[in-house]
């Protein structure tokens, strides 16, 4: 998984297919290697997102790796599965998976940041401030929580002094 990472960040530094390549098969040899790896997984579903079909992206692939996902785990499932329906444009259906998250109440904070990451693009303060507070319920001390404040006082355009602090810190 990690080799394959290297590989990817070579290969977008290069603009090389050779290496998109190797990406790929490192890829998919974390997942063969241990199928119940979902950073793995969700690392092999990126690269079939984001790959051109000339180096082995595809939509379909992509699927195939959600689906093995949310067989093992209901939360990293819908995040996969928002993070297709993102990369797909569709984000009404991202957004509903990213519920469908906040419902079940993960006992991490990193599914409520990646669901903050995600309303910050979309300029939803409310939403974004929501998935915050419950990233705090679980680790009030996550110094990212900092960050994801300071964002979302920026994007409101209020207490911007405030914002700056957290984004300091």
């Amino acid at each position: 998984m990690w080799l394959g990472r290297a590989y990817g960040s070579k290969a977008d530094r290069e603009r090389s297919l050779f290496t998109a390549r190797k990406v790929k098969t490192e890829f998919e040899a974390a997942v063969r290697l241990n199928s119940s790896n979902l950073e793995a997984r969700r690392d092999l579903m990126e690269f079939y997102l984001e790959a051109p079909w000339i180096v082995g992206g595809s939509k379909d692939l992509a699927m195939s790796q959600v689906n093995a996902i949310a067989a093992q785990n209901q939360v990293e499932g819908h995040l996969a599965r928002a993070e297709f329906w993102r990369d797909a444009k569709k984000l009404d259906l991202a957004e509903a998976e990213y519920a469908l998250v906040m419902d079940q109440k993960p006992k991490s904070v990193d599914p409520y940041l990646e669901i903050a990451g995600f309303y910050s693009h979309q300029n939803s303060v409310p939403k974004m401030k929501a998935a915050i507070d419950a990233a705090a319920i679980v680790n009030s001390s996550d110094p990212r929580l900092a960050y994801y404040r300071g964002v979302a006082g920026v994007i409101a355009g209020t207490n911007l002094g405030e914002a700056e602090q957290y984004l300091k810190s």
